[in-house]
């Protein structure tokens, strides 16, 4: 195919312009931020100031600037350390509930292990901002589903406000980690944006002997290889 049908098809159909990225950018940003102030408002364990990551801050997008990820970071302290605990105790009811059960969960499979994050838990039951809905946990485990749902339910009462549900939609809870926000606006380029928030765990901690990883002896690849 000739070179010139090429170049034009991308320019017309794949590259992302710099003012359509601009625009929608200066949109988006102060859109998120607003709602997670209003979320952190609500419940401090879910810090303000979220990980920007996805294919358009990785730099691997070359469509339109229209999806953006983010992972808010719910505050669990810094102080992790891996646990000889081997399950949990917890499942389902009929109502699809969380619920603590006498039956564990089933083994996690060979190289993966429990964290224990000492102390983090019992402040916030002394601080009570673990109970009712905002309950995350059940004994010592923080329960991904509670998180889920928790952040989820914060973000929509986030979009429900009158200054942004002119333009905002959130989607319904769904077997995705994120709340995942439609936004549709003159503004933007395109006309419609989609925005997914995803809560997250960040912890720095050694990895396990029997991880396997890093393997030994292996060395980082030289700066040689990684600048081709």
């Amino acid at each position: 195919m000739d070179n010139t049908i090429l170049n034009r098809f991308y320019e017309d159909n794949v590259k992302m312009t710099r003012d359509e990225t601009k625009q929608n950018v200066e949109f988006v940003k102060p859109l998120v931020q607003d709602i997670l102030q209003y979320v952190h408002e609500r419940d401090k364990r879910f810090q303000v100031q979220p990980l920007n990551v996805g294919s358009y801050y990785s730099h691997l997008k070359v469509s339109r600037a229209d999806e953006f990820d983010y992972s808010v970071v719910l505050d669990t302290g810094s102080s992790f350390s891996w646990t000889p605990r081997t399950s949990a105790y917890y499942g389902f009811n009929e109502n699809k509930e969380v619920v603590r059960t006498s039956i564990p969960l089933p083994s996690a499979p060979v190289g993966k292990c429990l964290t224990s994050i000492p102390g983090k838990i019992q402040q916030w039951n002394n601080e009570h901002s673990n109970e009712g809905p905002a309950c995350l946990t059940i004994d010592d485990d923080i329960i991904p589903i509670k998180v889920k749902r928790r952040f989820k339910a914060l973000v929509s009462e986030a979009v429900n406000r009158p200054q942004i549900r002119r333009y905002v939609d959130a989607k319904r809870l769904s077997e995705s980690p994120a709340a995942t926000l439609t936004i549709s606006h003159p503004k933007i380029a395109g006309g419609t944006i989609s925005v997914d928030l995803a809560p997250i765990i960040k912890l720095h901690i050694p990895f396990k002997p029997e991880f396997g990883w890093p393997r030994p002896g292996a060395r980082w690849p030289s700066g040689q290889r990684l600048m081709r």
